[in-house]
Parts: C-alpha cells; structure tokens; sequence
C-alpha cells in the first residue's frame, strides 16, 4: 500500500513538473551557434595580418590569406630572419577567426584598448598594485572581411579595422583582473605561437 502511495505522489509530480515545463517555466538552455566569416578562398585576398615592432623598429609580421596561405617576414635581429611561406586549413584559419571574435577583437578599437588600459591601472592602483614596466612592444591586428554574423545573430558587411597598441603583458600579468586586456594578450600569443610554424617552412627548404 505504502509503494503504491509512493507511486502515485511520484506520477503527479512528474505530471505537474511536464506541465509546468510545456508552459515555459522550466529554465531553457539555448546554445549560440558559431559565429560566421565571408572571405573569398583567394591566395591574394588578405583575411589577417599581425605585426610585431620594439624599440628599434624591427617588424615581425604574419599575414593570413583567404585560401589559408600563410606568409611568415622575420627581420634581421630574429632567429632565423627571413621569409616563409606555409599553408593551413579552412578550419584552422575558421578556428582563429572564431577565437579572435570571441575575444572581442571584431569590433575593438585602439581607442578601447587604451580606455582599458586607463581603467585597469586605475583599479590595481586602489588595490596598491603597481604594474611594472615592460618592453616597448608594440602590436598591430588587421581584419579583413567581406562579412561577419555573430554569436548573438547580428550581422556586419565589409570588416576591415586595424587597430594598434602598445605593450600590455605587463599589466595583465600584475592585474589579470583586467578582463579586456587579458583577452587581447591571449589574441597576441595566439599570433607568436602560430608565428613558430615557420619553422614548417624552413625544413622544407633544407
């Protein structure tokens, strides 16, 4: 009599809980879909471009084709100067835009990674942080694209922004609390890790 009891108090509440669900008070979990690129798959179409100088001027820089051609231009000063040439995937190159996007990067400006600056020096000083000081690297990222949907649905034609900054490691590794700054210092080591793939290049020519 007691499981038959049970039973019946589990069933009306099974019942009760589906009703409430069908009547939208049940908490949905929408995934976003993957944000979406347009660029022609052209060996001449230039999708990104990256570039690195110091003190002295010298340019480190990688540019990123449409059909996933990869030029590598290492200057006097580097290991290895000189420059390379490789290829990667639709999808490697789909992953990278998709990283910089989530990132922020498709719609930051120089402007914005200043006021990030500001706001994040003026937090970690009430916090009596003080960041050190840094090399004078200095970065540049140009996207180029024909379209952009994002996760969220909106849609932008013709991309194509540049934006410069200077150093920033140095103030994300003292106050990673700087939300935006550490996410433009992750788009920044993602470019000089793939920037090591020239080395790709240069076995082929040994």
């Amino acid at each position: 009599m007691k499981r038959i009891k049970s039973l019946l108090l589990l069933s009306i509440f099974l019942g009760s809980w589906l009703a409430f669900a069908e009547e939208g008070g049940a908490p949905e979990t929408k995934a976003q879909a993957d944000p979406r690129f347009y660029y022609p798959s052209d060996p001449e179409y230039l999708v990104l471009r990256f570039s690195a100088s110091g003190r002295d001027q010298k340019l480190l820089r990688i540019d990123i084709y449409g059909n996933g051609r990869v030029l590598f231009h290492r200057p006097h000063g580097y290991i290895d100067p000189g420059s390379y040439e490789i290829e990667i995937s639709n999808q490697e190159l789909e992953e990278l835009l998709t990283f910089l996007a989530d990132r922020g990067i498709m719609s930051m400006t120089s402007q914005d990674v200043e006021a990030f600056k500001r706001k994040a020096m003026a937090e970690a000083a009430t916090e009596g942080i003080m960041p050190g000081t840094s090399s004078e690297a200095h970065h540049t990222i140009r996207v180029h694209l024909d379209g952009y949907v994002s996760r969220d649905g909106r849609a932008f034609d013709k991309i194509d922004r540049e934006m410069s900054f200077g150093p920033i490691d140095h103030i994300v590794r003292f106050y990673p609390q700087a939300v935006g700054l550490r996410r433009l210092d992750e788009v920044v080591k993602k470019f000089m890790t793939l920037q090591l793939r020239y080395r790709l290049a240069l076995k082929d020519r040994e």
